[in-house]
């Protein structure tokens, strides 16, 4: 599944969704890599390179919120709305379109900007606690969890291998062109 584009604004409703890198700092990397499972051995070794972001503002950028690629709303705004953006241009019908988007970015925005009364906010406190009893409902299997953990295990350290390949191959063409310039 493709996601958002690097860099480029996307226009949904009254919102502007823009996909970024951003550089953390060495705590929120140190934390970052902790909570990722990645062996403290490969911490020297890989680099300190830009987490991938995505932000939602409103047009005239007053308002806006940003999601780190380590949360659930991140992938779901990286691979569902490219899909509805192509079903709105092509004509075609999509289980979530891009005016589910805007609605749900809408509702964001209103919650983080309207304070309420106490009234409010113990009906806004009544439905979160729904929610997360809901949740905590569903049943996993060991399996299952074992499973998933095991994917995400392998996929960080292939991520790590990676890195470490194209570290390797900057040291190099880094010496390679120190040589060609020797000679």
């Amino acid at each position: 599944m493709k996601g958002l584009p690097f860099g480029r604004k996307v226009q949904c409703g009254n919102f502007t969704v823009l996909k970024f890198t951003k550089a953390l700092g060495k705590e929120q990397l140190r934390v970052l890599r902790e909570q990722s499972g990645v062996p403290r051995e490969k911490w020297r070794i890989l680099p300190r390179r830009g987490i991938p972001f995505i932000k939602v503002s409103d047009l005239g950028d007053i308002w806006g919120v940003e999601f780190s690629c380590t949360t659930q709303m991140f992938a779901v705004i990286d691979q569902m709305l490219p899909l509805a953006l192509d079903a709105e241009r092509d004509g075609t019908d999509v289980e979530t379109g891009v005016a589910d988007f805007a609605h749900l970015f809408t509702l964001m925005m209103t919650d983080t900007m309207i304070v309420g009364d106490g009234e409010y906010q113990k009906a806004k406190a009544l439905a979160m606690k729904e929610l997360i009893g809901r949740q905590k409902h569903v049943e996993v299997s060991k399996e299952a969890d074992d499973k998933e953990l095991d994917s995400l295990r392998a996929e960080m350290e292939a991520k790590a291998t990676i890195v470490e390949m194209q570290s390797a191959l900057k040291k190099e063409l880094e010496g390679k062109e120190e040589s060609d310039e020797g000679q």
